[in-house]
């Protein structure tokens, strides 16, 4: 990777909750937004945030099927996932508002911009292809949010469509685990961890990376995925300089 190099990093809302989970924690957040100024001077970077610290969408989905097991309980009132979809993408909006402010308190030379699917007036721009890659031309931290402004889109998807309509060189997952392996780590210590992996391998063993819609279309775009773990104090140093422990996939 060069300066040149462009990503779409994906980190999860619970990078900004710290222990707890939930919620926006404030050591957690500068925490987070030191390392995004840290990549930022190495590489153009746009971000997407998930929203899971604030609302997580399949908690509170309706689930015909579990109700209809259930006909002998008291069903509790869920909701739509269409609308369920939708609080989720304003949550996304709120960690993005916290993230651009602790940026640009830390480092005033580097601006952080957001673009949103969901416009806020006076808040969040409405987001737009050439807008963006102009932000990232000049140096800009792109903060993208409001997912891809409609229900039953994942923040998987949107990392995916929004990473080609940057033009990024990668998509890169940023998790609490270095990497893709065959068999959860956590559970099992001889999990067999992959450097490199194709989308078709992937697929076939059923490695759960993304969710299949957006793979396939990172697939068949010839997309570069990356994933790797967030819990280091620069999570793109082992990617840039090629060594350590990180997973790529490609075609």
């Amino acid at each position: 990777m060069t300066k040149n190099t462009r990503i779409l990093l994906k980190i999860s809302g619970e990078s900004l909750s710290g222990d707890a989970g939930v919620g926006i924690n404030n050591d957690a957040l500068e925490q987070t937004a030191r390392k995004l100024i840290n990549i930022a001077e190495t590489c153009e970077v746009a971000v997407v945030c998930g929203g899971g610290n604030i609302m997580r969408g399949e908690k509170f989905i309706a689930n015909d099927d579990a109700q209809t097991q259930n006909q002998t309980q008291t069903k509790k009132q869920l909701l739509p996932r269409a609308d369920a979809d939708r609080i989720g993408m304003m949550a996304t909006i709120l960690n993005i508002i916290a993230l651009q402010s602790m940026i640009g308190a830390l480092a005033l030379g580097k601006k952080a911009k957001i673009l949103s699917s969901i416009e806020v007036a006076g808040i969040a721009q409405g987001f737009n292809r050439l807008l963006g890659v102009s932000a990232l031309e000049s140096g800009k931290i792109l903060l993208l949010a409001g997912g891809l402004g409609q229900p039953y889109f994942t923040t998987d998807t949107t990392c995916v469509i929004r990473g080609l309509e940057l033009d990024c060189d990668y998509v890169v997952k940023a998790t609490k685990v270095d990497g893709v392996y065959d068999d959860d780590p956590a559970k099992n210590p001889n999990a067999k961890h992959y450097k490199h992996l194709t989308y078709q391998t992937a697929l076939d063993k059923d490695l759960k990376i993304m969710d299949k819609s957006a793979f396939t279309i990172a697939q068949e775009n010839n997309l570069k995925i990356a994933v790797l773990s967030f819990n280091q104090e620069n999570p793109l140093k082992n990617l840039l300089n090629n060594n350590g422990r990180f997973t790529i996939i490609s075609n």
